[in-house]
Order: C-alpha cells, then structure tokens, then sequence
C-alpha cells in the first residue's frame, strides 16, 4: 500500500484516483492493487462535504451578527450588559468547539474555534470604547492577531491560522498612508509570518500556505514601495535587489526540494508560480523607478552588486548540488542561475538601458513558460504567457512616440524565438543521441 507520508500531502484527490485508474486501464496495474491504491487514497484524503463549507459560512455571519447586534443596541445596553453578552458568546463558541472535538467532529471544532476568535477581536474594540482604554487601532489588532495565532496552534484550527495569518498582515501595513497614518515599515512581520509558515507546515494545510504566500507578496510589495519612495529622488533599490536575489535562490530551492526532499510538503509548484509573480512584480517597480520620464524628473538607482552577488553564488551551488545528485529539474535550477548573473549585471546600471530591461522581462516569461511546461504544472506556463503578453503591451506604450525602434526590437525578438524553435528541437535530439551513445 501507498506510504501517506511518502506521496504529496496536499496533492488533489481527483487527480490521484484518475492516475490510478489510468494506470489500471493501460495494465500498469492490477485490480487488486487498484483497489487497495484507491482505499489508500481516500483514507489519507478526507472528503470535504459542502455542508462543512455552510458551516464555516454560517459561523462568519455569527460574528459579523453578534458585533452588529451589540453595535445596534449599544446606546441601549448597559456597559455589563454588553461585557457579559461579549463574554458568554466568547466561551460559548469555545464550549460548542470542545464539544464537537469530544464527539470526534474535527471541523466543527475548528469552525467554532474561529468565531471564538473573531468574537475576542470584537471584544477588544468593543471593550476599549465602553471603558475608554487608551490605544492605538494597531496594537489592538496585534493583541487580536496575537490571541488568534495561539489558539490556532493550541486546537490546531486551519480557519483560525487563516484569520491570524490576514490579521498580522493587516497589521503590519495599518501604518500605511491609505489608513491615513505616518508611513512606517515594520519587519517584525517576518517573524510572525514564519511562525504562521511553521504552523501551516506542521498541520499540513494547502489553503493556509496560499493565503500565506499571498501575505508575504502583498508585505514585500508594500516594504519595497516605501522603501524606494523614502529615499528621494535617487531611488535606493538595494531592498528590491536584496529581496528579488533572495526570490531567484528560492526558485531554485523550490526546483530542488521538487525534485528530491519534498521539504514543502507538495507546495513546491505553487510556491513557483507565487515566487514568479514576485519576481514579475519588482522587475516592473525596478523598471519603473529607474525611468527618466516618470514624473518628468531625471532618477538615477543605487547601484549594488552585493544581493546579486549572494544570489548567483547561492544558484550556482545548488545548480552544482543538482547536477551531482542528478535532480529530475537541475536544468531549470540552472537556468535560475544564468537568470541570477543577467540580473548581476543589470543591477551594476543607475539608469535603464533601452530595451535591455525589456528583453530580461520577455526571457523571464518565456522561462516561465517552459518551466510550467517541463513540470506539468498548467498554471505556471498561464502565468508565462500572461507575462509575456504584459511585457509586450508596456514595451509598446512606453515606447508609442518612437514605433521604428519598437518594431525592430519586435521584430528581432520574433525571429530570435523562431530561430530557437527550429534550432532547440534539433540540439535537444542530438544530445539525447550522444548521451544514448555513452
């Protein structure tokens, strides 16, 4: 029978039950096997009845209606009155969750876990305006944030680390211009956002990671923005180039664990297509802050060598590392590599080259792409093409007043790809052949 701990955790059940029965319909496998791969299969893989998802929906509209309840009534009830209904709702919702994990109803519990949590978020802000505690919003959503995390680690509760991990963040950015307040740029956040990282590994959950993949992105945006916007009219990238050089060694890490280790449990994929988007995302806010015309201003960037420098190292030796081991993807962890030397190179430029820049963005998709494609991996090769149709229409409307140099570098980026589709296939073959050889 199939080891639970050895296959993907978080691989899709659907998928695994039409690989079996494809397997068993080509005669790779017997009934008998079929049969026992299919039991196996469901143990480790619970189904998730719709009536869980009501659940779920029916304790959000309980918090949202017991903090619209006491909103309502506020000038009516007395100040105990509504400390007690905050109180007995509180531990209500933990009694009912203790309840539901006693008669074995593990989702139930943990449903219940987060209305008891957004029930102590209501009681903080409701608590603090019925006694005029002093305090700013922030640190009552940390205080929020903090309780939450904790009782997700305590019962356990996949709902409740998702709740903690959008609280965290949101905490993180609440100093933001939007809310109206100074900027600031707290990165304690990565310390909170690894302990959510721990959590989500150790209770092996797929939609925890995503919300938390998509947390860090939307936080390292936000820090880079800050942080090239403080510093002037001479943009400082060192921060965008520190966190894209990290970005390319985690594509090959990635690439790597898929490859071997599985140290992410099956998020490897994922994690490639969140890791490309972040990488997409601060090529574009370099290539955006190292524009003369931007403002009408001329803006020069830092130039450092030292992010790029540690990233190409750290691509190169796990490029080495891959090749040793003979890792199912090193040809990809190396490509990681030569993208972390064109990105060495380019850092050492204060202004954009012209279409320079472009070009790297245009190879970055068509890597991505082929990534997606090598992997079976459909979503990265969408997000390839979605970038390379984005990196098209910018090359187009930065550079509308000037069409005779925009269509020469299309047209020499088309005859550059069909010359690659004829010659790869060819060099590809041959290589196969002489490898067969020895």
């Amino acid at each position: 029978m199939v080891d639970g701990t050895a296959m993907a955790i978080w691989n899709s059940k659907s998928t695994l039950t039409k690989a079996v029965d494809d397997w068993q319909a080509k005669g790779f496998l017997d009934a008998v096997t079929a049969a026992r791969l299919h039991a196996d299969i469901i143990s480790n893989i619970k189904p998730r009845s719709f009536s869980s998802i009501v659940m779920l929906l029916g304790v959000i509209c309980l918090a949202f209606g017991i903090m619209t309840f006491v909103g309502a009534n506020w000038e009516e009830m007395t100040s105990h009155m509504r400390v007690m209904l905050l109180f007995v709702s509180l531990w209500a919702s933990w009694g009912i969750s203790v309840w539901f994990k006693s008669v074995g109803k593990d989702w139930a519990a943990q449903v219940f876990v987060l209305l008891a949590c957004a029930i102590f978020g209501a009681s903080i802000m409701l608590i603090g305006q019925i006694y005029h505690i002093q305090g700013e919003p922030k640190e009552a959503v940390w205080l929020w944030a903090v309780g939450t995390g904790l009782a997700a680690l305590v019962t356990r509760s996949i709902p409740a680390l998702v709740l903690y991990v959008i609280l965290i963040t949101t905490w993180t950015v609440i100093d933001f211009q939007f809310f109206g307040r100074p900027k600031m740029i707290d990165y304690s956040y990565i310390a909170y956002w690894l302990l959510g990282a721990a959590t989500a590994w150790w209770l092996t959950s797929r939609f925890a990671a995503h919300m938390l993949a998509i947390g860090l992105i939307f936080w390292l945006f936000y820090v880079v923005i800050q942080f090239i916007e403080l510093s002037g009219s001479s943009h400082d990238m060192r921060l965008l180039f520190s966190i894209l050089g990290a970005a390319f060694v985690g594509i090959s890490i990635s690439l790597y664990s898929y490859g071997s280790l599985h140290w992410l449990r099956g998020f490897e994929t994922p994690a490639l297509v969140y890791l490309m988007i972040l990488i997409a995302g601060l090529i574009f806010i370099w290539y955006m802050a190292s524009d003369q015309h931007w403002d009408g201003s001329w803006r020069i960037s830092t130039v450092t060598y030292i992010p790029a420098i540690v990233a190409v190292l750290a691509t190169l030796a796990i490029s080495y590392v891959a090749r040793q081991q003979q890792n199912v993807w090193r040809y990809d962890i190396m490509v990681s590599a030569v993208f972390s030397i064109i990105f060495l190179v380019l850092s050492g430029s204060i202004t954009r080259v012209p279409f320079i820049m472009e070009a790297f963005m245009l190879a970055l998709s068509i890597w991505t792409i082929r990534m997606g494609w090598r992997i079976e991996y459909r979503p990265l090769s969408t997000l390839g093409f979605l970038g390379f149709a984005s990196v098209m229409l910018l090359i187009y409307f930065q550079t509308l007043g000037n069409l005779l140099d925009t269509s020469l570098f299309y047209l020499g980026a088309g005859v550059l790809l069909l010359t690659g589709a004829a010659v790869l296939p060819r060099l590809m073959r041959r290589k196969i052949g002489q490898g067969a050889a020895t």
